[in-house]
C-alpha cells in the first residue's frame, strides 16, 4: 500500500470514529425563576378611560432566567458558548450574561422593556380586560369605573418567552454541536390605575341630617324662705333657687308677683 493510500485510509478511519468523539449538547435546560419576585412586570395604561388600551414600552423591569448546558465527553480545556434572549422584550444597558458566555450554567439577569410583536398571541391590554371582566362578575359591589380608577395587578403564567443557544466546542478532536431551546417565563401585568376614570365616578349624595333643638334650661329649682308666714303684712319673704343647664347660656327672668 503506498503512502497516500495509507494516509487516506487512517484519514477515513479517523473521520468515521468522530461521532464516538463528537462534543454532542446533550442537555439544555432554560426556565424561569420559581416564583414571580424575579418575573418582570408589563404596565398597562387606560388612556381613554373605559378600558385598558396601551402597554408602557417605555417601562424598565427586571427578568431572571436559569440556563444550564451539559456536553457530552466534557473535558477541563472544552468550551461551551451560551446565548439567551427573551422573545417580545428589549435588553437595555449590560446584562450578567453577555451574548457569549463561557460556562456551563449560569443565571440571566438583565433590564428589559415589553416590546411585543404582531404574532405573540399573549396580549396584555386584553389579559387585563379580561381580569376587569372577572373582577366585575366577582365582586358586585364595584363599578367598572371604580375598578379602572384603582387598578390592580395579575400575576399571568408563561407570558414572555426565553430562548436558549448554547453550543459545545471541543478541545480536540469531534464536531461542533450547537441546540436550541425555547422556554416560557411569568410577569406581572399591572394595570396602572386611570385618573381620567377617577374624575367621571360620582361622588356619594350626603343625607342631610336631622336636627334636634336641645333647651338650654333643663331644670328650674325654687325656694321661698318662709315656706309659710302668719303675721302683719307688708313683710318680707325671700326667694332663692338653682339653674340647671344644658350648655352654658344666657337667661333673663322677671318676677311676675304672687297673683
Amino acid at each position: 500500500m503506498s503512502r497516500h493510500h495509507l494516509i487516506t485510509a487512517v484519514t477515513a478511519l479517523l473521520l468515521a470514529s468522530v461521532p464516538a468523539f463528537a462534543k454532542m449538547v446533550t442537555k439544555l435546560d432554560l426556565r424561569g425563576m420559581r416564583n414571580f419576585s424575579d418575573a418582570p412586570e408589563i404596565e398597562v395604561l387606560s388612556l381613554g378611560g373605559k378600558r385598558w388600551d396601551r402597554v408602557n414600552e417605555t417601562r424598565l423591569s427586571n427578568i431572571t432566567l436559569s440556563n444550564r448546558t451539559k456536553c457530552r465527553l466534557g473535558g477541563t480545556k472544552d468550551r461551551v458558548y451560551q446565548r439567551v434572549s427573551a422573545a417580545y422584550f428589549s435588553t437595555v444597558g449590560e446584562s450578567s450574561l453577555p451574548a457569549d458566555k463561557l460556562g456551563k450554567r449560569n443565571v440571566f439577569s438583565a433590564r428589559v422593556q415589553w416590546v411585543g410583536s404582531c404574532e405573540h398571541t399573549i396580549r396584555p391590554a386584553e389579559i387585563s380586560n379580561d381580569e376587569l371582566k372577572a373582577r366585575l362578575t366577582l365582586q358586585p359591589g364595584k363599578s367598572k369605573r371604580m375598578l379602572l380608577s384603582k387598578g390592580f395587578v395579575v400575576d399571568q403564567l408563561k407570558v414572555g418567552l426565553a430562548i436558549s443557544e448554547s453550543t459545545c466546542i471541543p478541545a480536540g478532536v469531534g464536531f461542533t454541536d450547537f441546540k436550541k431551546r425555547e422556554a416560557r417565563f411569568d410577569a406581572h401585568i399591572s394595570c396602572e390605575d386611570s385618573p381620567i376614570v377617577a374624575t367621571k365616578i360620582p361622588k356619594p349624595k350626603l343625607k342631610p341630617k336631622k336636627m334636634r333643638l336641645t333647651p338650654a334650661l333643663n331644670a328650674v329649682n325654687l325656694k321661698v324662705m318662709p315656706t309659710l308666714y302668719e303675721g302683719k303684712c307688708p313683710t318680707t319673704i325671700k326667694m332663692g333657687g338653682t339653674l340647671d343647664f344644658n350648655f352654658p347660656a344666657e337667661i333673663k327672668y322677671q318676677y311676675l308677683g304672687d297673683r
